[in-house]
């Protein structure tokens, strides 16, 4: 019997990340994609320290990314999508209503 998983069509999508060109697979978050790539640092604190993914639990507010302009995109719950230009956040933005892509 097959696992649904291992039968995902791997589509690989290309995107940018900080001005550098990367790629990913379609039914991957923002953060996995960047963890695969080996990039770990997706934003900075008020203090200025470097910010990643701390934990993928739903409520997790660790790891906000600039999407392709808009700000205060969860890089743990949305999916890379081909095209998209992600930026590195200065600080972690006021917390308040949730946004995705």
């Amino acid at each position: 019997m097959k696992h649904p998983f291992f039968s995902i069509e791997k589509k690989e999508v290309e995107f940018v990340f900080d001005n550098k060109k990367l790629t990913g697979y379609a039914h991957q978050t923002i953060a996995g994609a960047l963890l695969m790539n080996g990039i770990y640092h997706l934003a900075d604190s008020k203090g200025g320290n470097p910010r990643g993914v701390y934990s993928y639990e739903p409520r997790s507010e660790t790891c906000y990314v600039l999407v392709n302009k808009k700000e205060r995109v969860l890089a743990s719950k949305t999916l890379i999508a081909n095209g998209m230009m992600i930026e590195r956040c200065a600080a972690k933005p006021k917390i308040g209503r949730k946004e995705y892509v």
